[in-house]
C-alpha cells in the first residue's frame, strides 16, 4: 500500500498529521481491536511513569536529599523507604495536577477519553482514587500472609545459600513445599 492509498483510507484534520495514526486505529479497527490498541497506551504510558517515578524518588533520597539536610544523610533504611514512598507519591499527585490544568492547544486532545460534559479531572482521579482505595482496604482487611510465603520472603532475605554453596543450584530457586492440608 503506498502513501496515496493510506492518504484515501485516513483524513487527518491536523495540518502535521499527527492525528493519522488515532483515526486510522479508530476508523479501520473493529471496537474490540481499538480497545486493545487503547489498554496497550495506557499500559505503556503507566509503565513510564511508574519508572519516572521511581528514578525521581531514588534521586531524591540517595542524592538531594542528603545534600540538602544532614539528618537525611543519616537516614535508616526504613525511613529511607517512607521517605521515597513519599516522594513518589508527592511527585505523581503533582504530575497529575499538572497534566489535568494544561489549557494549550498541543495538550487539549492528549489525555481527552470520555466526552459529553465529564471533566478531564474526573476522568483521571476518580478510576485512580478507587483503585488506590481498594488496593489499600484489601491490604489491611485481607493480607496474604501464608506459611509458604513467609518462608520463601525469609528464604529471599537471607543470604545463605545453603548447603550446595553458591555454586550449586539446590537452594537457589527451590520454593518450599504447600503445607498439608488435614484430610476431613
Amino acid at each position: 500500500m503506498n502513501s496515496g492509498q493510506l492518504t484515501e483510507l485516513v483524513d487527518a484534520k491536523k495540518p502535521d498529521g499527527s492525528d493519522a495514526y488515532a483515526l486510522m486505529t479508530e476508523q479501520l479497527l473493529p471496537h474490540g481491536l481499538l480497545g486493545l490498541v487503547i489498554v496497550g497506551f495506557f499500559s505503556h504510558t503507566m509503565a513510564m511513569c511508574s519508572s519516572d517515578a521511581n528514578a525521581i524518588a531514588a534521586v531524591f533520597t540517595r542524592d538531594v536529599a542528603p545534600a540538602l539536610s544532614a539528618r537525611a544523610r543519616g537516614w535508616s533504611e526504613r525511613s529511607g523507604l517512607l521517605a521515597a514512598r513519599l516522594t513518589t507519591v508527592v511527585f505523581l499527585g503533582l504530575s497529575m495536577a499538572v497534566a489535568t490544568q494544561v489549557d494549550s492547544p498541543t495538550f487539549k486532545d492528549i489525555i481527552t477519553v470520555v466526552e459529553g460534559g465529564v471533566a478531564l479531572q474526573y476522568q483521571v482521579s476518580i478510576p485512580l482514587a478507587v483503585s488506590l482505595v481498594l488496593y489499600v482496604v484489601i491490604g489491611y482487611v485481607k493480607p496474604e500472609d501464608t506459611p509458604e510465603r513467609d518462608a520463601l520472603i525469609e528464604r529471599i532475605n537471607t543470604d545463605d545459600d545453603g548447603p550446595a554453596g553458591p555454586a550449586g543450584s539446590a537452594g537457589a530457586a527451590a520454593m518450599p513445599a504447600p503445607a498439608p492440608q488435614p484430610r476431613g
